[in-house]
């Protein structure tokens, strides 16, 4: 899933119904709203969850929250449920402005423009799929890179459903696996790899035996 206005408008009511803001009083408590911008990270779906989590993070999202909380109220809208899509599409795209790197995930937004939705990189195209088992050593250093994630090249991409993701530093794909973000039905690639492999022989990158 790609992030736009349309779908991010959504998350974002979603995520403020759970926290149970709904009017003006509420929304003036900070906390409730933090906790709002954690609610739509919950609710985001892979990898669009993985994309805010390495580019803005939690903070941002909370950033983003309490934005569009003040730009909300300066409006003069003062009950979510009640909002117009439109009046929430305007708010929506002038609070992700607010907050750098946010608005490329979002439609290509930054700065108050739109620049159309990106789409995910694209791997290299290698060999048709044949999974192999080396995996497990390439993967063995990725401890070490978590230390020093600036010098770690971005080289992991994964394919799913026909389409491709990424690229990931080695830290940042480990961290994917830990979280069990990973599918049996998924495929990897980095650059040093003949072809595609195949998670399916890898419980231990998807939590799966």
């Amino acid at each position: 899933m790609s992030l736009t206005i349309d779908n991010l408008g959504s998350l974002v009511q979603r995520g403020f119904a759970r926290a149970a803001i709904n009017t003006s009083a509420r929304l003036q408590d900070d906390e409730l709203v933090r906790a709002a911008a954690r609610n739509i990270y919950d609710v985001i779906p892979f990898p669009a969850n993985l994309a805010i989590k390495m580019s803005v993070g939690i903070e941002g999202l909370e950033r983003f929250a309490l934005s569009f909380r003040d730009v909300l109220l300066a409006s003069g809208v003062t009950d979510l449920s009640r909002i117009s899509a439109d009046d929430l599409s305007v708010i929506l795209r002038k609070s992700v402005a607010r907050v750098p790197g946010l608005g490329k995930l979002v439609g290509g937004i930054e700065a108050g423009t739109a620049a159309g939705p990106q789409q995910p990189a694209a791997a290299p195209n290698p060999p048709k799929a044949n999974p192999i088992s080396k995996f497990t050593s390439e993967i063995a250093g990725a401890n070490a890179a978590k230390a020093t994630p600036s010098v770690t090249p971005k080289s992991w991409y994964l394919l799913r459903q026909s389409t491709r993701y990424g690229p990931w530093t080695d830290a940042e794909f480990l961290s994917l696996a830990e979280e069990g973000r990973l599918d049996r039905t998924d495929m990897v690639w980095r650059d040093g790899f003949p072809d595609w492999i195949g998670l399916s022989d890898m419980p231990k990158m998807t939590g799966r035996s």
